[in-house]
C-alpha cells in the first residue's frame, strides 16, 4: 500500500503543477476523486477483511469516515496550492517574456 500512496502523491503533485501551468482548473477534481477512492477503498477493504475473519459488529468504517475526509481535504488542499503556484508562475513568466 505504501507504493500506491507514493504513486498517488507524486502523480497528483506533478499533475497539479502541469495543469496549473496550463490553466486547466478541471484538473482539481482529479486529486479529490483519487484520494476519495484511495481512502474509502482502503477502509472498505479493511472492513471486508474484518468481516471475513469474524470481527463482530465492527464500527471501523463509521469510525474512519471523518479521518478519511481529513485525508482527502489535506491532500486535495496541497494539490490546490501547487496548482495555484504553478498558475501564478506561468502568468509571471508570460508577463516577462
Amino acid at each position: 500500500m505504501r507504493g500506491l500512496q507514493l504513486a498517488l502523491i507524486y502523480a497528483n503533485w506533478a499533475g497539479s503543477v502541469f495543469f496549473g501551468w496550463l490553466h486547466n482548473p478541471l484538473w482539481l477534481l482529479v486529486p479529490i476523486a483519487a484520494w476519495a477512492g484511495f481512502a474509502f477503498g482502503a477502509t472498505a477493504a479493511i472492513a471486508k477483511h474484518q468481516k471475513a475473519i469474524g470481527v463482530a459488529n465492527s464500527q471501523y468504517a463509521k469510525a474512519m469516515f471523518k479521518p478519511n475526509l481529513q485525508l482527502i481535504g489535506r491532500n486535495a488542499g496541497l494539490n490546490f496550492v501547487l496548482f495555484g503556484a504553478a498558475w501564478a508562475a506561468s502568468v509571471i513568466v508570460g508577463m516577462v517574456i
